[in-house]
């Protein structure tokens, strides 16, 4: 059965054996509405990546976390997100007391947060190996929770109740999201720091965006689009070098 080697497109095609199989791993009733299901589930699991939470589904792979020395327990995909979630936000603080201790400075709404962060996360968990109750500690401590990208131009530093990228906040009835938004970061959020590393990249930025203008290749409506955000990114750098500040600084950043 050549299909097993993948997820079928169309599940109600494959031979009844392999179906009924499908259908006893997702823990629905064989038959025609098991086919329905089972394509609606597996569909879920082409997604990139999909292929281990399809392994875990089918009970062709298992998860286990390390806990403490020679201890494992098994774990969910939930859990595993959770983990991957927490080893991002470590990285990102790491990272963020790396560039402090090399001096770098910090500007921004929300430049002091930052600092903080970084040095409350290298005092508890710098040099050590962290559990999965450390790792929850992590992801609800409000005050760590620090997203950055290595090509992002700012820092997250994400706090709901002042999260301009979140449409529902303040609104009676709905919970704060733990994340902020992507697609929707707003430049005059609260929530923005950024270090010496976020305005070489925004310096990059603006040669890259120099060069396209000055080619000349570019319609005049794009350029004219061009040359204000290459005004924009140039406020960015100059306000960051007039504000900036240092751990052992006491000044509030503009």
């Amino acid at each position: 059965m050549p299909w097993l080697g993948f997820v079928p497109s169309d599940v109600r095609a494959a031979p009844p054996p392999a179906v009924g199989r499908v259908a006893t791993q997702l823990g629905v009733e064989v038959g025609a509405p098991a086919a329905a299901e089972a394509h609606r589930r597996l569909v879920h699991h082409r997604q990139p990546g999909g292929r281990i939470a399809l392994g875990v589904q089918y009970g062709h792979l298992r998860a286990s976390l390390a806990e403490s020395y020679g201890g494992r327990s098994h774990v969910d995909m939930l859990q595993i997100l959770d983990l991957e979630q927490a080893l991002a936000t470590a990285d990102t603080l790491v990272a963020a007391a790396e560039r402090l201790d090399n001096g770098e400075g910090v500007s921004g709404p929300a430049a002091t947060h930052y600092i903080a962060a970084a040095q409350e996360f290298q005092a508890a968990y710098a040099g050590g190996f962290a559990s999965k109750r450390q790792y929850k500690a992590l992801l609800d401590n409000p005050r760590l929770q620090v997203f950055d990208h290595p090509e992002a131009l700012l820092t997250c530093n994400h706090d709901p109740l002042k999260a301009l990228c979140d449409p529902n906040r303040g609104k009676p009835g709905t919970r704060p999201r733990r994340t902020p938004s992507q697609d929707r970061c707003h430049s005059s959020c609260a929530n923005i720091s950024r270090t010496d590393t976020h305005i070489e990249r925004i310096q990059a930025e603006v040669d890259r965006i120099d060069a396209e203008i000055t080619d000349g290749l570019a319609p005049l409506p794009i350029r004219e689009r061009l040359q204000q955000r290459q005004s924009a990114l140039k406020e960015i750098i100059a306000r960051h070098q007039v504000t900036r500040i240092h751990p052992d600084s006491s000044e509030e950043p503009q």
